[in-house]
């Protein structure tokens, strides 16, 4: 759920009117101020903003990755954990802090397809070092109790071993509080 008395559509600005695919280019121009007016046109389309950001997410322009992560971010739709979990991966530090940050702030939403790559690829060191900065935060929260075992073992020393086992154990832990 974007944050409707930032992003309400205006309908005296022109940007509003303009198609997705147009606005997702402009995530990627050179001018930071025609970057924010893409971004913040972007918002005003919710959830159906998501697969085009998500598919930005993958762009070789960095603004553009930068700028659809923020996006991403800011809409606050559990539709997006999978782009942010994905975008843990990505080479631009500032692209995972904010994937991590995006992640923080779903909570529930964005911790199950967190671990569920954490199964799968422990071997990812950005996967970890990201993880670890989603779970030190989720350890501060209601989440605690699911989180700060695998914080543990994401600071452990044979964290790629005790990773995949921490996050399978937080999973059933989940489910059975279902």
């Amino acid at each position: 759920m974007i944050h409707p008395t930032k992003y309400d559509a205006n309908k005296d600005n022109p940007w509003d009117t303009k198609p997705i695919e147009f606005l997702i280019a402009e995530l990627g121009n050179e001018n930071g101020q025609v970057r924010q007016q893409a971004r913040d046109a972007v918002m005003t389309k919710e959830h159906s903003a998501v697969v085009p950001l998500t598919d930005a997410l993958k762009s070789e322009n960095e603004h553009r990755r930068w700028e659809a992560a923020k996006a991403l971010v800011e809409l606050h739709d559990p539709a997006t954990a999978p782009a942010l979990v994905e975008a843990l991966e990505n080479e631009d530090i500032d692209v995972r802090w904010l994937a991590a940050e995006g992640l923080v702030a779903l909570g529930i939403d964005g911790l199950i397809p967190l671990l569920r790559a954490l199964q799968a690829h422990p071997d990812s060191v950005w996967l970890r070092e990201s993880a670890r900065h989603v779970m030190r935060a989720l350890a501060k929260t209601s989440l605690s109790e699911i989180a700060t075992p695998v914080l543990r073992a994401l600071e452990g020393t044979e964290s790629v071993l005790q990773v995949p086992i921490a996050a399978y154990e937080a999973l059933n832990a989940l489910s059975t509080k279902s």
